[in-house]
């Protein structure tokens, strides 16, 4: 069954192209940053969450009422979903294992956010094998991120290793999530009639 018309790999490949223009967008950020400077949040961390709501979290949205309100909020909700997993480890206290812990939990914190509000808005309906995908996703996403974060930016990069090196991390997570959260839903027609939708 595919949702939304799209199968795994096609998600797949847009989580792929989402993470890949991390690159880009952090460029593009620190050129809006410098131009008006939002007062809570960086460029960057909109135009992440904008791409990955947008490519990877708007495709599961099954209603076909509200579908604008449905992708806006999708969208808003992935922005929150960066910030929150950037911020919140910290402002918790939560950090624990080194940066390799940081991360993972990091990386646990936005998968999570992210399945609630996939679960809340599309609205789907899914198996209870979501949730624990959803978090093994992020752990691992957030783990393979820490040892690629920071390698380099697009004009720092000495090298073409080293641009796939640092964009590896966030196509990694963001593939992982999308799998995590394709895989935790139910895809039997009968399912998604009698979700109503």
């Amino acid at each position: 069954m595919r949702i939304f018309g799209l199968s795994l790999p096609s998600r797949l490949a847009l989580a792929a192209l989402s993470g890949a223009l991390s690159q880009p967008t952090i460029l593009l950020g620190e050129v809006l940053d410098r131009i008006a400077a939002p007062p809570i949040l960086e460029w960057w961390v909109i135009l992440h969450g904008v791409l990955f709501g947008a490519l990877v979290m708007t495709p599961f949205i099954l209603s076909q009422s509200q579908v604008a309100v449905r992708t806006t909020a999708m969208i808003i909700a992935s922005v929150l979903a960066y910030l929150a997993a950037i911020e919140l480890p910290d402002i918790i206290g939560l950090p624990f294992g080194g940066e390799v812990g940081a991360f993972s939990q990091a990386g646990v914190i936005g998968a999570v956010l992210v399945a609630i509000a996939v679960r809340i808005i599309a609205p789907l309906k899914i198996h209870t094998r979501y949730w624990g995908l959803t978090l093994l996703a992020g752990a691992i996403g957030g783990a393979i991120f820490s040892q690629t974060f920071g390698v380099c930016v697009l004009d720092s990069c000495e090298s073409l290793a080293e641009f796939v090196a640092h964009s590896f991390g966030w196509v990694a997570w963001q593939m992982l999530v999308c799998a995590a959260l394709w895989l935790g839903v139910r895809h039997d027609r009968q399912d998604i009639v009698s979700a109503g939708v």
